[in-house]
């Protein structure tokens, strides 16, 4: 603990943005991912639905 205390104290406020921004972007990096599987679920059955389209046309 004392030597991330002094160490904070030498880069000042920056460190402190810096973990901040960090956190947050870990945050949305967890959300963006269960958006994407989603999204690819649903693109997978836009194709199979695309596919059959085609034969029957």
């Amino acid at each position: 603990m004392y030597k991330t205390k002094r160490k904070i104290r030498e880069v000042d406020t920056l460190k402190i943005g810096k973990k901040k921004k960090e956190k947050k972007k870990k945050k949305k990096k967890k959300k963006k991912k269960k958006k994407k599987k989603k999204k690819k679920k649903k693109k997978k059955k836009k194709k199979k639905k695309k596919k059959k389209k085609k034969k029957k046309s």
